[in-house]
């Protein structure tokens, strides 16, 4: 039963077209609901981003293309730690705006559907192995209550309907 519920809801709701489509019809506002500066900011308050700044700038210092950088490294202190504190927020900023551009220009196109379709199938899968079949059967149970019950409310009303006028023909 757990087999078919997933695949029920893997093709019926989940087609790979369908998720295409929905992609490129609403990928960009989705995009616009993640707050891409608030995880850029904070990733940029993490507690390593110093000391990466640090080496990076310092390996930038040892090419050709990082002589000026070489040179300013004495204006502070002759530390390169130091000349983080103070390249750091221009770096958070210039970030931070970057996330608008990245937002703006997002394109649904870069998402494999195929590979969210494979993770969906896997959440699914560990989810519905947690069913146990006294679940799988009270969930069952209550569908059909919600949606058959009316059915068998309409079903004696006419069957009773029926057997009435059937009596008031003569049948026996």
């Amino acid at each position: 039963i757990r087999e078919t519920i997933k695949e029920v809801i893997m093709t019926s709701f989940l087609d790979e077209g369908h998720m295409k489509r929905y992609l490129q019809d609403n990928g960009k506002r989705v995009i616009q609901q993640v707050d891409v500066k608030g995880m850029i900011t904070k990733a940029l308050e993490g507690p390593n981003v110093d000391s990466m700044l640090a080496t990076k700038l310092d390996e930038l210092s040892n090419k050709p293309e990082g002589a000026m950088l070489k040179m300013m490294i004495p204006l502070f202190g002759g530390s390169v730690e130091k000349m983080v504190t103070m390249v750091k927020p221009m770096i958070t900023g210039m970030c931070v705006g970057l996330s608008d551009v990245l937002v703006e220009s997002f394109d649904p196109g870069v998402i494999d559907v195929a590979k969210v379709r494979k993770e969906l199938d896997g959440l699914m899968t560990e989810k519905l192995e947690l069913l146990t079949p006294e679940m799988v059967k009270a969930l069952l149970e209550e569908v059909i209550r919600e949606h058959l019950g009316w059915l068998v409310v309409w079903g004696n009303v006419f069957g009773g309907l029926i057997g009435v006028i059937a009596l008031a023909a003569g049948y026996k």
